[in-house]
């Protein structure tokens, strides 16, 4: 188990407890792009036009 997770975490504590959250948000929504863009690719191969 490493600790990269556990090292991020407090960092988006702290940006929550300065109510930066949308900077929260965006960081979030950068880590999960890539799964959204492979499972929507995936699902277009599955299912061609």
């Amino acid at each position: 188990m490493s600790g990269g997770d556990a090292s991020i975490l407090p960092v988006i504590y702290r940006l929550l407890a300065t109510r930066q959250r949308g900077l929260v948000v965006t960081i979030m929504i950068a880590g999960l792009f890539p799964v959204f863009v492979f499972l929507f690719q995936r699902d277009l191969i599955r299912k061609p036009l």
